[in-house]
């Protein structure tokens, strides 16, 4: 039994690294470690290892243990492109003695994808 162990202290390591993703060794927070881009790559499968700490201090030759999951990321489209006007330009008009906040006119955006 390793005295010098905390017991619930866990270490957490990639097994199969994606550049696009790094892991807090401490907390075992996946983030991402540069931008995404949904266009070239709609998800990822990532393989994480969690080790006891007792494998950092092998040479206490305490037994490790370890276990490993998959973590799926599915990532969601985002819309990166500009809204669209309907018309090239539009006209409006108001009788100068319209109430305040009189509608003048409606303009029709669409958004692209």
């Amino acid at each position: 039994e390793c005295f010098q162990c905390p017991p619930h202290v866990v270490l957490f390591v990639f097994l199969l690294v994606a550049g696009e993703f790094q892991v807090n060794n401490r907390t075992g927070v996946i983030s991402t470690a540069k931008p995404l881009d949904y266009e070239t790559v709609t998800s990822y499968v990532l393989r994480v290892q969690a080790d006891s700490m007792a494998v950092v201090m092998a040479q206490l030759r305490v037994p490790s243990k370890t276990n490993t999951a998959k973590v799926y990321i599915e990532l969601q489209d985002e819309n990166d492109h500009p809204p669209v006007f309907t018309k090239k330009f539009y006209i409006g008009g108001v009788a100068e003695d319209a109430n305040t906040f009189s509608s003048v006119l409606k303009i029709i955006v669409r958004k692209t994808f």
